[in-house]
């Protein structure tokens, strides 16, 4: 076979600092010059621009399983999700979790696991609105990263707020249960 490499028609111009799925549309783009949304085509892809958020630079987007696609700025937390084909931005809140972001991953029961300098977040859906909050009782801070296990569960590198290492734990799927 042959690869072919061209750029797209109307593709975004200046850096390019975050790229990631918007599902069933194409392709989330946050460049330099704002926000486009790549699509493909016959005989390639085709870029257009978007109305976007002010985000500052995106650190990091993460689809939020049903809703859309979340996404880090420097400017505040935002959802992107589409309605009639086009790419809607919405502000999620005013939730300080902090400039460090280390992991963001699909919780088993819906929503995204977030792990951070400040603790463990649960982004989510209820009832059309998006929300972060703090996981209930969990006075972790974490220091590496934090991934899915073999067996479903969740593995976790943290320390608790008194600096003393706690290792690498999992926490079965089974237990997998948080409510913030």
């Amino acid at each position: 076979g042959k690869v072919t490499i061209r750029r797209a028609d109307g593709s975004p111009s200046g850096v390019i600092g975050a790229v990631h799925e918007l599902p069933g549309v194409g392709m989330l783009v946050h460049a330099e010059k704002g926000w486009f949304v790549a699509r493909p085509r016959s005989d390639g892809a085709a870029a257009t621009p978007v109305d976007g958020p002010d985000t500052g630079w995106v650190l990091q987007m993460k689809v939020l399983p049903g809703s859309g696609v979340l996404i880090q700025g420097r400017n505040g937390w935002f959802l992107a999700r589409t309605k009639d084909d086009k790419v809607a931005f919405t502000p999620i809140g005013d939730v300080e979790i902090t400039e460090r972001v280390y992991a963001m991953d699909d919780w088993p029961t819906g929503g995204v696991l977030i792990g951070a300098d400040k603790g463990l977040f649960l982004a989510r859906e209820t009832n059309g609105n998006v929300t972060i909050a703090p996981v209930g009782g969990a006075d972790v801070q974490i220091s590496a990263n934090q991934r899915q296990a073999r067996d479903g569960g969740w593995r976790l590198q943290a320390d608790d707020r008194a600096g003393h290492d706690m290792g690498i734990g999992t926490l079965p799927r089974s237990r997998a249960i948080l409510d913030p």
